[in-house]
C-alpha cells in the first residue's frame, strides 16, 4: 500500500475512491487477528489495513506515522507481517458492526482542535451517523458517533 502525507493528495484519493461508493451500503469488515503464542490466543491487530466491504467492493484503509493515509482496493499486506499467523475478523469492534447495513452519503478528512495533523477519515452514513477512522498514534482506531458530535477541523470531500 502506498502511503501519502500531503493534504492534497489525500484529498483526492478519498475521492477517487468513495466517489464510486457513495450510496453503497456498509455491509462489514475485515480486521487482521495474530495468535499470540504466549497467552494461546488470537488478538485484533488494529496497526494493519482495514478491509470495508462496501456493496459489492472492498476497501482497505490504513493509517500510519503521524498522519500517513492508504487507501487500496485490494487486500495486500506488508510483507514484513507474512511471516506472522494471521487471521481475518469479521466481528468485535462495536463502532463497525454499529455501521453495518448503512449507506454512505458522504465522506470528510479531519483533524482534531489544536492539532495540526489530517488523520480522521470521515464516513457519513445515512442514519445521521459518522464512522470515524482515525490515526491512533501508528494503529488504526474507531468511533461511531452522530455529525453533530465531530470535533475539529473538517474538509468535505464528498
Amino acid at each position: 500500500m502506498e502511503y501519502l502525507s500531503i493534504k492534497e493528495q489525500k484529498i483526492e484519493l478519498i475521492k477517487k475512491t468513495f466517489t464510486p461508493l457513495l450510496g453503497q451500503v456498509v455491509e462489514g469488515y475485515g480486521i487482521v487477528e495474530l495468535f499470540d503464542e504466549d497467552y494461546d490466543e488470537w488478538d485484533l491487530w488494529h496497526e494493519l489495513p482495514i478491509r470495508l466491504h462496501i456493496g459489492e467492493e472492498r476497501v482497505s484503509i490504513s493509517w500510519e506515522k503521524f498522519d500517513d493515509l492508504a487507501l487500496s482496493p485490494n487486500d495486500e499486506i506488508d510483507e514484513n507481517w507474512n511471516e506472522k499467523v494471521m487471521r481475518w475478523a469479521y466481528e468485535g469492534v462495536e463502532a463497525l458492526d454499529n455501521a453495518k447495513g448503512h449507506k454512505i452519503v458522504g465522506v470528510a478528512m479531519a483533524r482534531y482542535p489544536q492539532s495540526e495533523f489530517w488523520a480522521r477519515l470521515l464516513i457519513y452514513l445515512d442514519n445521521e451517523k459518522v464512522l470515524d477512522i482515525y490515526n491512533a498514534l501508528d494503529e488504526n482506531a474507531y468511533a461511531l458517533y452522530s455529525k453533530s458530535e465531530i470535533e475539529g477541523e473538517v474538509i468535505e470531500i464528498l
